[in-house]
């Protein structure tokens, strides 16, 4: 009798410390974020909801206030403040992770840029973070595509009220993109 209950409690501390294990590793599977320094300064910088990069099941974020959009490459979500998408990084077969922010109001900014600002002080603030202005012809300052490394900042503004006087026209859409490889060899 000795030996079943020793035997018994071996077991059942064995199955304890394997569903212990495993909640440890989903735990620190799904607070994943990519290690990267554009990816800190971002973090580190900037007012959104849900951590940039971070693994899409750790994104611990009440989805009540977002609509799921119907994607076969991502998962996206959208508000009128905000539209995000996880897909796979850095290839589209690798693990979702947030890879692509829009700004769609002044709600919440990027490395400290939203909505409404000058576009030339935006491209100022940006590039304080590495980013570099890859766009030589800026079409009269209506976009600005900002690069560092596989992290990509578009910025629009609005060329409907431009008079051709302004030197400085007002930020109305700012997307943050990861640059995720397409392999192509999945069959949807």
């Amino acid at each position: 009798m000795k030996n079943k209950a020793i035997i018994i409690i071996v077991i059942v501390g064995v199955l304890i410390a394997a569903i212990v294990a495993t909640v440890v590793v989903i735990n620190l599977n799904s607070n994943k974020i990519i290690d990267s320094p554009v990816v800190k300064a971002i973090n580190d910088n900037s007012n959104l909801p849900v951590k940039y990069m971070s693994a899409r099941d750790g994104a611990n974020l009440n989805l009540s206030g977002y609509e799921r959009l119907n994607n076969f490459m991502s998962v996206d979500y959208k508000n009128s403040s905000i539209s995000f998408s996880y897909y796979g990084y850095p290839n589209d077969e690798s693990d979702y992770y947030l890879g692509e922010v829009e700004l769609l109001d002044n709600k919440f900014n990027i490395l400290g840029v939203t909505i409404g600002d000058d576009m030339n002080s935006a491209i100022s603030k940006i590039s304080k973070y590495g980013f570099k202005l890859d766009n030589e012809n800026r079409n009269n300052n209506f976009v600005a595509t900002l690069t560092n490394g596989d992290y990509t900042i578009k910025l629009n503004a609005d060329s409907r009220n431009y008079d051709g006087n302004e030197s400085n026209p007002k930020i109305t859409s700012i997307k943050l993109r990861a640059n995720s490889e397409y392999l192509g060899n999945r069959v949807y």
